[in-house]
């Protein structure tokens, strides 16, 4: 990210308060962790920053090199038709 900060849509004034770009990747695995969550492979909380995933969940898309939101949403519901 600080070698090329434009592939990272990061501001060159972004690293004047941050010069380490922490935040900026806290906001990314938020952004992330947000998108898995509605896409039904993890549990995200919010407040705390933690995330837990079921070994299940994961393990349907582990052979996958890029899983796309609507693509794990399938999986996602196919997986609660088989629950119940």
């Amino acid at each position: 990210m600080l070698g090329s900060p434009s592939l990272y849509s990061v501001d060159p004034s972004y690293g004047e308060d941050d010069p380490l770009l922490e935040q900026k990747r806290a906001d990314i695995v938020h952004t992330a962790a947000v998108m898995l969550e509605k896409s039904g492979l993890i549990r995200y909380d919010r407040k705390s920053g933690v995330f837990r995933a079921s070994l299940s969940s994961l393990s349907l898309h582990t052979s996958f090199p890029c899983v796309l939101s609507p693509s794990s949403s399938i999986a996602h519901r196919r997986r609660r038709r088989e629950r119940s």
